[in-house]
């Protein structure tokens, strides 16, 4: 025991001699204050700000991949066989939504576009078989009315027994009007074929169109149709007159008139019905023709794919704005109905999808905040949204695959970049928090700087927590609206560093 003791007082007395011979020692880091003029502060990036009371919420980090959104990516194809006769873009092109990227010259849009005018003039036609009735139905009107007035009047001279002067006046007047319609139904007959004359030596130069023609050439079938019946209301109206002026010389009237009369209704009763049939005809077949406009237009339509098309040719535009990513097809290539000609990617927005483990597939909750970082861009954080929690898990890697929508309006994040995504799981608290740039590690050690006036920065060793939307938890360490170093830590800590080398 004794030899121990003085060995023990030997050692101590050495200790304090040796001691007396080095530098005393530095005083520990989180007791130095730093000093940093304004200016250097200033060139440094330094910014100041405050431990705050803020809503946090824990994190789940797991594994991702960058992809497209639903309405990201866009494969474009011809609506219809034909030639490329048109590209306006390349790979790596910026386009917009309706952009024209291709135009293509199709023979089956051809063909479309040529039963389109047919069944237009299929319309035309049966227009013109409707007026052609109804003019028809109108003069059997006429004569059945005339047919029955004459009848009306035969027998009222019957019961009455007396012999009338027939109004021999009103047949003249018939008749002269009848004749003055039909010269002008010839003279407009004569003016009409001198001009489809006229069309007819036109057309093979090209001077008139074929629709021109065929309107003309129907206006003559009409005009000889008019004329017929024109001539046909002479006839009736000469004989009228003929009968009337042997009625007056007569001066009686006699049950063969009768007969006559009663005849000549009946078959004006008969002519009414008939037209009425044709003119039902008519509109039945115009009915059937303007379906069929509709039926060759909407086969038009298809072809084209609904977008802008003029006879053989289709104007093929970008369906969403973005970047040309591919291009499969070069100008005068034969192309298929379902050939893609691009692909276009929108990355304004992507989907990053997350694979969580079968364990923590219940921490997972849809509306949930997260942030994504990828390699690319370190130190970067992206911020999104889970919107859709799968329900299936892969059975090789027993992962649950979660969507996390995230804004990228500078296109930094591409399809199929790998991505560390921190998902923000259980309920948001209440804590004492600092932004994640404030916090630097000294090994296991998290440490913040703190401010006292404007030029002096002291190191304060802290107990951090969850991390979330950019900011850490402080457990323990600092006390709310304490100014800490926001940006800039590092420089602070390198500035220390300089002050240490100068005093050694």
């Amino acid at each position: 025991m004794a030899l121990t003791g003085l060995l023990i007082n030997a050692c101590g007395k050495r200790t304090e001699a040796e001691s007396s011979t080095q530098t005393p020692p530095k005083a520990s880091e989180a007791n130095t204050e730093i000093e940093m003029s304004a200016e250097a502060a200033k060139i440094g990036g330094i910014e100041i700000g405050e431990a705050r009371l803020s809503a946090i919420q824990g994190q789940l980090q797991v594994p991702g991949v960058v992809g497209n959104t639903s309405n990201g990516r866009a494969i474009v194809t011809s609506p219809t066989g034909g030639k490329i006769i048109n590209l306006t873009v390349g790979v790596g092109d910026q386009v917009k939504r309706g952009q024209v990227i291709a135009i293509i010259q199709s023979a089956d849009l051809a063909k479309a576009a040529a039963d389109v005018t047919e069944s237009q003039r299929v319309v035309i036609t049966a227009n013109g078989s409707i007026r052609e009735s109804e003019a028809e139905v109108n003069l059997a009107l006429s004569h059945l009315k005339s047919a029955r007035a004459v009848l009306e009047r035969q027998r009222d001279l019957a019961k009455a027994g007396a012999f009338s002067q027939p109004s021999l006046q009103e047949a003249r007047k018939a008749f002269d009007q009848a004749e003055a319609e039909y010269d002008k139904a010839v003279k407009e007959d004569v003016a009409h074929n001198v001009k489809l004359a006229r069309y007819e030596r036109m057309y093979p130069l090209g001077l008139v169109s074929k629709e021109q023609l065929d309107t003309e050439r129907l206006e003559h079938e009409l005009d000889q149709i008019d004329l017929k019946k024109k001539k046909k209301s002479l006839e009736e109206a000469r004989k009228s007159l003929d009968r009337e002026k042997q009625i007056s010389e007569k001066n009686l009237l006699n049950t063969k008139e009768i007969q006559v009369a009663e005849a000549d209704h009946r078959a004006a009763i008969l002519e009414v019905e008939h037209s009425k049939i044709k003119l039902s005809s008519a509109r039945s077949g115009l009915s059937s023709a303007q379906k069929g406009v509709q039926a060759s237009r909407e086969s038009y339509r298809a072809q084209s794919g609904g977008g802008s098309s003029s006879g053989s040719t289709i104007v093929v535009v970008a369906p969403i704005s973005g970047v040309i990513t591919e291009r499969t097809t070069t100008l005068g290539q034969a192309i298929e109905r379902t050939t893609e000609i691009v692909q276009i990617e929108n990355l304004t927005s992507v989907w990053v999808t997350a694979n969580v483990s079968e364990k923590n597939v219940s921490k997972a909750r849809r509306g949930a905040a997260a942030t994504v970082t990828v390699e690319s861009f370190p130190g970067r954080i992206f911020h999104g949204v889970i919107e859709v929690v799968g329900s299936r898990l892969d059975p090789k890697t027993r992962t649950m695959p979660v969507q996390v929508a995230v804004e990228n309006p500078d296109r930094a994040l591409r399809a199929d970049m790998f991505a560390k995504v921190n998902l923000g799981v259980g309920e948001s608290s209440s804590a004492l928090t600092v932004p994640e740039g404030a916090v630097l590690l000294d090994k296991e050690q998290a440490y913040v700087y703190t401010v006292s006036g404007t030029t002096k920065y002291k190191r304060v060793d802290i107990t951090i927590g969850r991390n979330a939307n950019g900011l850490t938890e402080v457990k323990s360490g600092l006390q709310s609206g304490q100014r800490v170093v926001v940006k800039g830590a590092f420089e602070v800590k390198s500035q220390g560093k300089r002050a240490e080398l100068k005093d050694e």
